[in-house]
């Protein structure tokens, strides 16, 4: 629920392997943690797909 707190929020993508892995990591530093899945359809930027424009 909404409490109008600041909150830290950390955005990570991992492929399908890692997804176990990553979801026991955050219930050992934080069990409470609240955490969204979703397939994503592209990941742009440094370390993933360059992005271009198409024209």
């Amino acid at each position: 629920m909404y409490t109008g707190l600041d909150r830290d929020i950390l955005l990570v993508i991992v492929n399908r392997n890692q997804v176990i892995q990553l979801k026991e990591l955050i219930y050992q530093k934080d069990p409470r943690a609240f955490v969204i899945l979703a397939d994503v359809h592209e990941v742009l930027g440094e370390g993933f797909k360059q992005y271009y424009l198409e024209r």
